[in-house]
């Protein structure tokens, strides 16, 4: 089982690109639980998912301390700091460069969503980010490409592609 917390800014399609993921890893056999945070204003604030992939059925438990950390935003940051101090060092965040240097005890893998020199809009850094977290966690990229698909599949798979080329970087 494992546990992801995902958090970024109201607007930002970060409970797309969550939905994305967890539909791949239903794709692929596993068990998903999403449950997100945030705010009744529109597209101010936080936005905060809680994502967990398992091989069997889990109980709707709350996470306290998640096995990943996706932080793509300052809005998310300061919803989830107190995590940042409870990871351990088997923890993994994965961020954007403007968190490279958060101080935590996990390992720290940087996605650049620009980096790739496909523009990728900023409401698709989230699906970015994800989507490079989401295969190093075993989910296969076909099954990312299939859950891609829809009236925004164009852009999802631009943006799963840039994440896949990030994180082999």
């Amino acid at each position: 089982t494992i546990s992801l917390l995902i958090a970024g800014s109201a607007g930002a399609k970060v409970r797309s690109a969550t939905r994305l993921v967890a539909e791949a890893a239903i794709r692929s056999g596993l068990w998903a639980r999403q449950r997100g945070d945030y705010p009744v204003t529109v597209k101010t604030g936080h936005s905060v998912n809680h994502l967990v992939i398992s091989p069997t059925e889990q109980p709707a438990l709350p996470v306290t301390t998640p096995d990943v950390l996706v932080l793509l935003s300052t809005d998310g940051l300061r919803k989830v700091e107190s995590n940042l101090e409870r990871l351990t060092p088997s923890s993994t965040v994965f961020t954007v460069p403007e968190f490279a240097d958060i101080d935590t005890r996990a390992r720290v893998v940087i996605i650049d969503p620009n980096a790739t020199g496909e523009r990728i809009p900023k409401t698709n850094h989230a699906l970015v980010v994800l989507a490079a977290a989401a295969t190093s966690l075993g989910i296969p990229i076909d099954a990312l490409y299939a859950a891609a698909a829809g009236p925004f599949e164009e852009e999802n798979l631009k943006a799963i592609d840039a994440g896949l080329a990030a994180d082999s970087r």
